[in-house]
């Protein structure tokens, strides 16, 4: 049994490491995720104050923008 030992604190290493990196994937994702939502907030708000009416994609218009890359 104590031959074992080494080997399962090296998987025990390794699985807590893969978790945190995993946490910090998320976390950066989830970053940017609020930074694009800050910015589309912005830009509703300078067009409410320019006087536009939202705009609000229905049907189609929705597929059309899904699947497409970021500027």
């Amino acid at each position: 049994m104590p031959d074992n030992v080494g080997f399962l604190f090296a998987a025990f290493t390794v699985i807590w490491l893969l978790v945190f990196g995993y946490m910090a994937f998320l976390g950066n994702r989830i970053s940017t995720l609020r930074q694009d939502l800050y910015e589309l907030d912005d830009e509703l708000d300078t067009r409410l104050q320019d006087g536009e009416q939202p705009r609000v994609a229905l049907g189609e218009e929705q597929g059309d923008r899904v699947g497409t890359p970021r500027e």
